[in-house]
């Protein structure tokens, strides 16, 4: 692209050209990469919340069956 733009005389507009195209690109791969790491944050955030459910739960629960009314 350089030569190209080089030899027709339009470097600056040659070299913009290219940069917006990977600009561009590196957009769609930062929101598909945000797009597809949303399912897996969420699936580990429930994991995380749920275990600490349990495990304040499950102590509760042990002391009330060891209490004979």
């Amino acid at each position: 692209m350089v030569a190209v733009g080089e030899k027709t005389g339009n470097l600056s507009e040659t070299l913009l050209f290219v940069s917006e195209l990977y600009e561009n690109d590196v957009d769609m791969l930062t929101k598909n990469l945000s797009t597809s790491l949303e399912p897996i944050l969420m699936i580990i955030m429930g994991a995380v919340v749920g275990f600490i459910a349990v495990s304040i739960i499950t102590p509760i629960y042990e002391v009330t069956q060891h209490i004979n009314p």
